[in-house]
């Protein structure tokens, strides 16, 4: 989004270098601290998961109607709720 705002359009970008920008900057922050996250409701989770989803839509200058599993798959990653469930073993040295 912040590309947008700079005149930058996302059809000018790969979908990987969007995605890479997505991975090393969107998701540590948008999941910092999440090792510690108790009692994440399944509202949480899914307000997780159509975040994700919006933003691959954009990166991807999709509709917002087109298949998820679509969208996942041609960028290669898997929900964020996964790897939610992954930092958490991670940090507590069972993975």
């Amino acid at each position: 989004m912040s590309l947008c705002s700079k005149k930058v359009a996302p059809e000018r970008l790969s979908p990987p270098t969007l995605l890479t920008i997505f991975n090393s900057y969107v998701i540590p922050n948008a999941l910092y601290g999440c090792e510690l996250w108790n009692n994440n409701s399944q509202s949480d989770l899914v307000q997780l998961f159509i975040a994700q989803n919006f933003c691959l839509k954009q990166m991807q200058v999709h509709d917002r109607n087109i298949s998820t599993d679509y969208c996942l798959s041609t960028v290669y990653t898997v929900p964020r709720v996964n790897e939610l469930e992954i930092r958490k073993l991670t940090f507590f040295g069972q993975f």
